[in-house]
């Protein structure tokens, strides 16, 4: 009887299978990843049902068919590459009680709902002349040193192994992986005690790292815009943040890479759900217009079933179609799309769980609602004013700065929008929002890692509330409202910031004109601020 390639794949791996074993559960898998399911949980990876037993039998059968398929085909499809199987002198295998203790440490570091993660190889760096850096620098620093761990690509391994880990050239994200616009900590080398945090900012690959601390800064907020020259300026070494249990470190000689771990994420309930990043990127890349979206599937990952992975894709694929089709996506948008964007993306909750979801669905919001009244209506009334506002106390800068950016946005045209927000008192929290960062935006320049966000959209979304003929009166009716233009905007207009000066300026001439201004102006109000970011998408 013929079979189908498809049955010598490893549900767990989805690659061919190599040494078939047949467990408890009737169904047969890689020896390898069953295993290692098997170490972590005694339940079915296909049934999510018990297992009655961990015994394994080697499928000899199932096994000499594979055999004599792969030897009958010209270039073998799916046959497993080994992981980090691209040779090099600074990686060696790791095997014994060595390769046990690095599991534990791994698998005890891993703390998810969603996903399992299965160690599939482990590989020792051997670099004597970095290891050497390491030591001199380590000495020299005098503090603390912890065992931390790294997400990165597969294709990077041998990279680090070879020249250690590398600073970021620009205070932004480079990667596809995370679109959370800014780096945390700024340009740094990013730590976290936790494995399954650094999962989500790699694939298929964890450095384990030894990384010495030296003066430590400990972090209450994102300091998005540090860099080393500002670090030996603060004299500090590292950015330690309890939060998240994240460190960032300026200086590349801090960090040793000790290991280099291999790893496969599977659904923590079947197998079946297949969710790896390669395979959702060819689900999404699918959808190239409005028509096209599965929005079955869309809905399954962005309501309270989804994985963050699936949430992630999902959101990023949204926000570009409304940047490039928004006309039609907008038509299209199900009502219970917003709902599922307010109660899974857009809470402190789910901010402090998963910031990179929150500002995925900040950026689809604004890409829908950019200089679309109707948008600007429906998102005001289905998600609620008092939902973004919440959102100016996270502890994230670029989530703080996008939500802001979204009241900009929702604020221009929409007059039900505006009303929403003054009955949610917008104008007050966004004014001591700017209360805060005022200080920083004057004298000489920026200091401490911070750069001008999220004053420039703050200070847009006030103009839009102060100068709009249907809200104006309340603005100047209110003396609290009057105080912070005359004491905080006017100063703001000396800036070091372009930025700032320009809508500091806008909104100050409120007070001057007495809330009066030529109308085409107050239409094309905040069109500096509006091409400075149109659609949020770098």
């Amino acid at each position: 009887m013929l079979m189908d390639p498809a049955d010598f794949k490893c549900p767990i791996a989805q690659e061919i299978m190599t040494d078939p074993v047949l467990a408890a559960d009737g169904h047969t898998y890689e020896r390898e990843m069953i295993a290692e399911w098997l170490r972590i949980r005694r339940t079915s990876p296909l049934t999510n049902e018990q297992m009655p037993s961990t015994n394994l039998m080697p499928n000899i059968t199932l096994k000499k068919v594979i055999e004599g398929w792969v030897a009958s085909q010209q270039a073998p499809q799916g046959v497993p590459d080994t992981p980090c199987s691209e040779s090099s002198p600074y990686l060696s295998e790791v095997e014994g009680d060595e390769l046990e203790a690095v599991k534990h440490s791994v698998y005890s570091a891993y703390d998810s709902n969603d996903e399992v993660l299965l160690v599939r190889r482990v590989m020792r760096v051997r670099n004597e002349a970095m290891k050497a850096r390491f030591s001199r620098c380590q000495q020299s620093l005098d503090g603390r040193t912890l065992r931390l761990f790294h997400g990165t690509l597969e294709q990077s391994a041998n990279s680090i192994a070879q020249c250690g880990f590398k600073m970021p050239e620009q205070f932004q994200r480079a990667d596809t992986l995370q679109e959370t616009g800014q780096l945390t900590f700024g340009k740094a080398a990013y730590f976290s005690e936790r494995a399954d945090l650094a999962c989500d900012f790699g694939e298929a690959t964890l450095v384990i790292a030894d990384v010495a601390l030296g003066r430590e800064w400990r972090a209450t907020q994102s300091l998005p815009h540090l860099d080393a020259q500002q670090m030996r300026e603060k004299r500090k070494d590292s950015v330690v943040f309890d939060r998240t249990s994240e460190y960032a470190c300026y200086d590349v000689n801090q960090a040793l890479p000790v290991y280099v771990v291999s790893y496969r994420l599977v659904s923590s309930a079947t197998v079946t759900d297949t969710y790896d990043r390669a395979t959702l990127e060819s689900t999404y890349s699918r959808m190239t217009d409005a028509q096209s979206v599965d929005w079955e599937l869309v809905l399954r990952h962005v309501g309270p079933d989804g994985r963050p992975r699936q949430r992630h894709m999902a959101l990023r694929k949204l926000g570009d179609l409304c940047r490039d089709d928004q006309r039609s996506m907008c038509a299209r948008l199900p009502d219970e799309l917003i709902h599922a964007l307010r109660a899974q993306c857009l809470t402190l909750e789910a901010a402090e769980a998963d910031a990179p979801v929150t500002w995925l669905a900040l950026r689809l919001c604004w890409n829908a609602a950019y200089r679309n009244q109707a948008m600007q209506h429906r998102l005001a009334k289905q998600v609620g004013a008092a939902t973004f506002l919440a959102l100016l106390a996270h502890w994230n800068n670029d989530v703080v700065d996008r939500a802001c950016g979204v009241i900009l946005n929702l604020t221009q045209g929409s007059s039900s929008a505006r009303e929403d927000f003054w009955a949610a008192e917008a104008p007050t929290a966004l004014a001591q929002l700017v209360c805060k960062s005022a200080r920083r935006l004057l004298g000489d320049g920026p200091s401490e890692g911070e750069g001008v966000e999220p004053v420039p959209h703050a200070l847009g979304a006030i103009a839009n509330l102060a100068f709009a003929e249907d809200t104006r009166a309340k603005f100047l009716r209110s003396k609290q409202l009057r105080t912070f233009l005359g004491t905080v905007a006017e100063p703001l207009m000396d800036s070091w910031s372009e930025e700032v000066r320009e809508e500091a300026t806008r909104l100050f001439s409120c007070l001057i004109a007495d809330g009066q201004a030529d109308k085409e102006w107050i239409e094309q109000g905040g069109a500096e601020v509006f091409q400075k970011s149109v659609s949020l998408e770098d």
